[in-house]
């Protein structure tokens, strides 16, 4: 059985790949070739990539939407739990 902080992990983790496979889809950010690099991940800390100050702005707003449309999702979702 998962402890809390480890289901937080978990969580977290997946939280995360939803908004990472976002920001590739958009295609916002840094290319090298078709290898996309606009977006890096270390355990809790994202670093957006990119070559213009205005395609950042973008970048970053995109990310903001992202995390306020996947919480509304998991707080509707969670509403059917309690």
């Amino acid at each position: 059985m998962l402890k809390v902080e480890e289901w937080r992990q978990v969580l977290f983790n997946l939280y995360i790949d939803d908004i990472v496979n976002a920001l590739v889809r958009s295609e916002l950010g840094c290319h090298i070739g078709h290898c996309y690099i606009g977006c890096l991940v270390y355990e809790d800390d994202i670093v957006l990539l990119s070559a213009f100050l205005l395609m950042l702005q973008e970048c970053l707003i995109f990310v903001l939407n992202e995390v306020i449309i996947l919480t509304l999702y998991l707080m509707q979702k969670s509403r059917h739990y309690l």
